[in-house]
């Protein structure tokens, strides 16, 4: 029997069944069944994604923050908020990845950041291809 995929409600995680597979990496084992989940880091594959992935600097204020939210919403992409304002450490932050620009939205996977201040839907898609979430 092959292996039968099936998409997630997230738009970045493929799961696999498959009663034999034994390249799953990470497999549970149900009725004989295994669920591996199906990625790689490899350029144009999808990776494990949670909401934690994805971490937005922002304030109250902000029209682009506002905006980058609503595109990352209706895509399916959830993210941790992080408001600058209420958070000394995260506006220190924001400063030291931006030059010593107080610049919001600062959008931060990993170890990558990028301020989308001037908000273009270009620049969010870039960023998001670079991590294989768009």
């Amino acid at each position: 029997m092959s292996p039968t995929s099936y998409q997630t409600a997230l738009p970045c995680v493929t799961f696999a069944l498959n009663p034999t597979n034994s390249e799953a990496k990470e497999s549970i084992s149900a009725k004989g069944w295994f669920v591996k989940c199906v990625f790689s880091h490899t350029a144009g594959s999808r990776v494990p994604y949670n909401k934690n992935m994805i971490k937005m600097y922002t304030t109250t204020w902000c029209p682009d923050c506002t905006a980058a939210k609503s595109v990352l919403k209706k895509r399916g992409l959830e993210f941790n908020e992080i408001n600058i304002e209420q958070d000394d450490a995260a506006a220190q932050y924001v400063m030291q990845v931006n030059g010593g620009k107080r610049s919001v939205p600062t959008l931060v996977i990993g170890e990558d950041a990028v301020s989308l201040s001037g908000f273009s839907r270009a620049k969010l898609d870039v960023f998001l291809q670079k991590h294989n979430l768009a």
